[in-house]
């Protein structure tokens, strides 16, 4: 029995997942596939970026597994339900999700991969996220299917160029014609994301790289000692901040802790004296 209107996951889902991407494609794709959803995965999951696909073989595996190893987040949506091992194979790929993302369906936990699970599926993963990129994709592919699904539901779409003789880049190259926005590199899906998501990833990080490039050429400055009375919380963000500045959102993603309770335990650092915030919200010890 399927069960509407619920989602099973296992893992955890958090806030900083609304700020995803869906890579999708082929399940036999060409090396020149696999090198792309490497980079592009996981250029993405560097800039905090969660990674959303299918969890099947091919452009999904591969996407998953860049977002991992480059030490971001991952959501894998199932065609199936969370008890059914499928595909076999895939494990260990499904743990390692699940400790570092989310694996999640809209199936019991016991429904078996039947072929009408897939469009459902489908929808599930282009209406997590925010775009949908497609990495080669034949005239005929579900890859197609997410793309259409993601612009019914007012979603990006994107798509990798590849060779015009290549068979697996004819879907790509005909919603590219049609429209969709041409991807060779991470900056250029984060350039068609809504301005929001740019000022939380993309500005921030630059200027915290230049903070932390300003503080290593002055190795000398002063610093606040450890304040004496702090808690287990305050502990916590002090500790992740000194390992260098960083902003409300980064010390959130780093530290688990709820948004409400890192501001609220920045701004009575601040305000003790030892921290100080600079340009673009960042917050450095001083």
């Amino acid at each position: 029995m399927c069960t509407s209107g619920a989602l099973f996951v296992q893992g955890d889902i958090r806030e900083s997942d609304s700020l995803g991407v869906a890579i999708v494609g082929m399940r036999n794709p060409s090396a020149y596939g696999r090198r792309m959803t490497q980079k592009l995965a996981a250029a993405l999951a560097e800039q905090g970026i969660t990674v959303i696909s299918g969890l099947v073989r091919g452009i999904d595996a591969e996407a998953h597994q860049a977002a991992m190893d480059a030490g971001g987040r991952t959501i894998g949506v199932l065609g199936c339900g969370l008890n059914v091992n499928y595909p076999a194979g895939h494990e260990e790929l499904r743990r390692r999700i699940s400790g570092q993302g989310a694996v999640v369906t809209e199936l019991n936990c016991n429904y078996p991969p039947r072929a009408e699970n897939f469009p459902r599926r489908n929808r599930l993963i282009s209406g997590l996220a925010l775009a949908t990129v497609v990495v080669e994709a034949a005239h005929r592919s579900g890859a197609l299917l997410t793309a259409r699904l993601a612009l019914e539901q007012g979603r990006e779409l994107m798509a990798v160029p590849g060779p015009v003789e290549s068979h697996r880049s004819a879907g790509c190259h005909r919603i590219l014609k049609e429209g969709a926005h041409l991807v060779e590199s991470a900056e250029d899906i984060i350039a068609v994301l809504p301005a929001y998501v740019q000022e939380a990833l993309t500005i921030p990080s630059r200027k915290m790289k230049s903070a932390q490039k300003t503080m290593g050429n002055n190795p000398a400055a002063p610093r606040t000692k450890r304040p004496c009375a702090l808690n287990a919380e305050e502990s916590i963000i002090f500790n992740c901040l000194e390992e260098g500045p960083n902003t409300t959102e980064g010390v959130t993603k780093l530290t688990s802790l709820r948004p409400e309770t890192v501001s609220s335990i920045l701004l009575t650092l601040e305000l003790q004296g030892a921290l100080r915030q600079i340009e673009g919200g960042i917050y450095e010890i001083i």
